[in-house]
């Protein structure tokens, strides 16, 4: 065993739970650069367009209307994405215990 693997890393977890790791990892890294776009992106470059809606700057309406429009969307797929997750380990967890309780009830064989 390494010296820097213990129980509480995901690199020591079981291979279904670092798998579900990875992929919870990969939708937070890609949560987040929709955020960064958002945020510094399409603001930055919304301020050379010059239209106007009903007398405000385009930017206004992107940082004002837009942006947090995006990030209650961003709250709400994570969200879901994460419950859905949760429930598909926990009946693949009540799958390998009723596996593992089957086999146990079985008479050992010689």
């Amino acid at each position: 065993m390494t010296p820097n693997a213990d129980a509480s890393t995901p690199a020591s977890a079981p291979a279904p739970a670092r798998r579900r790791w990875v992929s919870n990892m990969r939708w937070i890294l890609l949560l987040l650069g929709v955020w960064f776009v958002v945020t510094f992106v399409v603001a930055f470059f919304a301020r050379d367009l010059s239209m106007r809606i009903f007398g405000w700057p385009f930017a206004y309406w992107v940082a004002g209307q837009g942006a947090p429009i995006v990030y209650v969307l961003i709250t709400v797929l994570y969200a879901w994405r994460t419950n859905r997750a949760a429930d598909a380990a926990a009946q693949h967890d009540e799958a390998a215990q009723r596996d593992a309780s089957e086999s146990s009830h079985l008479p050992p064989s010689i």
